[in-house]
């Protein structure tokens, strides 16, 4: 009966040096949400234009992700339907979009106020990162998923009030595949960066 205990007990302990072993994604996720938000909130003084904005922005979130890894999930299978040569187009021209889509949409908010809540490790190699965002009178649920990979944590989804933008946009393209090809794609997405409403398409 007593090994049984001790033997629980060096299991329970286990668990949780295993789990406190575990890197915190939060960590960096503070980061680069921090980082992005200095650039878009900056002194008036020290205004870059659009252009470099969108650009520094690019380079703060590849500091600690790669965007590829969730335009890939998004994009889904249709990956194989887009022609090799258009592909790295395809991946930068999103990047643009998003960032964009961002930098436009939160002109002349106030700077938003985000609370991270305590990283949920669903096992070793998966983890989710509650945080609400308030921007002005509006309060957003916005949930990372990350998985951990060989370049360290990346962000494979984003669940904006219950909604996974993954399956939202994954849905929008195997819809535009059923009649376009890749380049009708890029033909596409270059006339979304000239949209003068694209902060419109937010989800928050």
């Amino acid at each position: 009966m007593h090994a049984f205990k001790y033997s629980l007990l060096a299991f329970v302990l286990m668990l949780v040096s295993t789990v406190s072993a575990l890197e915190d994604p939060s960590n960096n996720l503070q980061e680069s949400v921090s980082k992005v938000l200095d650039v878009l909130y900056e002194d008036t003084s020290m205004v870059k234009d659009a252009a470099e904005k969108e650009s520094i922005i690019l380079e703060k979130l590849a500091e600690h992700y790669d965007m590829n890894v969730i335009i890939r999930r998004c994009i889904g299978r249709n990956w194989q339907k887009i022609d090799e040569p258009n592909q790295p187009v395809v991946l930068s021209l999103i990047k643009r979009l998003v960032v964009r889509a961002y930098c436009d949409g939160m002109k002349g908010q106030h700077k938003p106020e985000i609370k991270f809540q305590d990283t949920v490790f669903v096992s070793d190699k998966r983890a989710e990162i509650e945080t609400s965002i308030l921007l002005g009178n509006k309060k957003i649920k916005l949930t990372y998923k990350l998985g951990k990979m060989r370049s360290g944590w990346q962000i494979f989804d984003l669940v904006i009030e219950n909604i996974s933008l993954v399956v939202t946009y994954r849905n929008q393209f195997d819809a535009f595949f059923l009649k376009n090809d890749s380049d009708a794609l890029v033909k596409q997405l270059n006339e979304l960066l000239l949209n003068e409403d694209l902060g419109q398409t937010l989800p928050i």
